[in-house]
């Protein structure tokens, strides 16, 4: 009897390794190759700008802290690209490993499924992070100081510090989730607080359906529940949602063995999904105009319906539908593989030299650099003055930044002295590059002074766990 019960065991474990190594090594056959990576949102140059917009404190809305200022900091010593590809796959085995309990299905799920496919190819790196890792925080509810790291980790941008957050203090409700979920927002919640966001981006970031089933709710329905819907056509998949919804009625039979707020709260990310629930008139709903995020809300759910599917069997065929719900998974993988550095960039950093720099060019920082679509790396390289303007579909989303058209406008009547009132400090206007006298770097203020905090927090957790040990093991 004890042979019986234990192959399955082991079968099970076996699967899950190898689950592992294959997600594993081809993100690192992917990423692990010379170059920088740069794909749509995804700019990662080896010396970004320690500047007022990668610590959140910019113009623009502090969409990318902490990450950017962490890469920043960090690309003063080592070069930042390679340390993103790091945390990229560490953060990939951190999650299997926290996930380890769901069994082989649900580390299947955690780490790759139709979510986290289409924003690797969106160039979200950041936000799979936090993806991957929440059904690993709600599985550590009886661990508060790994469930707690685990968050802090997620927390590399804001819409995942807002939904490990929630995962956390709802599988884990206590006072200390509440204050581990703030304080590892503070980076961005104090820029949003003191400079609210405004946008009117909703219909562009609306949930799209991926299949062509019949009715509209119908498509949408299917695609939304398979975790698929991003907004963007271009990396969106072109099949497999069918298969998608056969998975999401596969994980149903393990229902009853998933926790009931969990079940909630997945539901809830569904619907909200599938509706496009327009979040934008309260304090932080910005952070979910693109509607298709709230999927989020949903993966822990099935995770844990995963584990309630006891035959390995019936596991295996779950997936063989999740691997056919990211047909294209390969191919967009590829899409991050590096491209060659343009040396011009560092010249320009170097150049200069902390100061604000104004880039000569549309309304918009979207470029194409070695036939790819992205951010322009050079908003990276330096202190850009961020044009902040954004377009989809042919329709103006978001407005330009003022502060960036009346630098533009100054430039062209060549004012040196509005620019210098404008804190720019050198403009770019194609081959050509003109310093204006007297501008120094602008001071970082609390941006930098919320990087730190952010930055100190596992050595807060560190000492924690410490003192919570010799509590238990005196000695």
């Amino acid at each position: 009897m004890r042979g019986r019960v234990f192959a399955p065991a082991l079968r099970g474990t076996t699967l899950s390794w190898a689950i592992v190594a294959l997600c594993l090594g081809m993100l690192a056959l992917t990423l692990l190759r010379s170059g920088v990576l740069i794909t749509r949102d995804m700019v990662l140059i080896d010396t970004p700008a320690l500047s007022a917009d990668a610590l959140g404190v910019g113009d623009l809305a502090a969409r990318n802290v902490p990450q950017d200022g962490l890469l920043a900091l960090l690309g003063q010593i080592l070069p930042a690209s390679w340390f993103a590809r790091a945390l990229i796959l560490g953060s990939a085995g951190i999650a299997a490993w926290a996930a380890w309990g769901y069994g082989p299905l649900g580390v299947g799920l955690t780490l790759c499924n139709p979510f986290t496919i289409e924003r690797l190819a969106q160039g979200q790196w950041s936000l799979v992070i936090a993806a991957w890792l929440l059904p690993g925080i709600a599985a550590s509810a009886q661990h508060p100081l790994r469930q707690l790291s685990l968050v802090w980790l997620a927390s590399l941008t804001p819409t995942g510090a807002v939904v490990a957050g929630v995962v956390a203090i709802l599988t884990r409700p206590a006072l200390s989730s509440v204050a581990g979920a703030a304080a590892v927002s503070l980076p961005w919640l104090v820029p949003a607080l003191l400079n609210p966001p405004s946008s009117a981006a909703g219909a562009a970031f609306a949930t799209r359906p991926e299949a062509d089933l019949g009715p509209e709710a119908l498509n949408i329905t299917a695609t939304v529940v398979g975790l698929g819907g991003i907004w963007n056509a271009e990396v969106a998949r072109t099949g497999g949602v069918i298969a998608g919804a056969l998975l999401f009625l596969l994980l149903l039979t393990g229902l009853r063995a998933a926790p009931l707020r969990l079940v909630l709260l997945g539901a809830a990310g569904i619907l909200a999904a599938a509706c496009s629930l327009d979040l934008q008139g309260i304090p932080g709903g910005a952070l979910f105009r693109d509607t298709h995020k709230f999927v989020l809300f949903a993966l822990p759910a099935y995770a844990a319906m995963a584990a309630g599917i006891r035959w390995l069997w019936l596991q295996g065929v779950g997936l063989v539908l999740l691997a056919l719900s990211v047909p294209q998974a390969p191919q967009q993988l590829a899409e991050l593989r590096p491209v060659p550095a343009d040396s011009s960039w560092q010249r320009l950093h170097e150049e200069a030299a902390g100061v604000d720099v104004l880039l000569v060019g549309p309304a918009t920082a979207i470029t194409t650099y070695e036939g790819r679509v992205a951010v322009d790396p050079r908003t990276k390289a330096v202190a850009a003055v961020q044009p902040g303007g954004l377009v989809v579909d042919g329709k103006v989303v978001d407005p330009p930044n003022p502060r960036w058209e009346q630098a533009m406008a100054a430039w062209e009547r060549r004012d040196d002295a509005a620019l210098a009132q404008l804190q720019v400090g050198l403009v770019v206007d194609g081959e050509h590059t003109h310093r204006v006298a007297g501008v120094e770097p602008r001071p970082h203020g609390h941006g930098l002074a919320l990087l730190v905090w952010w930055l100190l927090l596992p050595l807060f957790i560190g000492l924690r766990a410490l003192r919570v040990r010799r509590r238990q093991h005196p000695s």
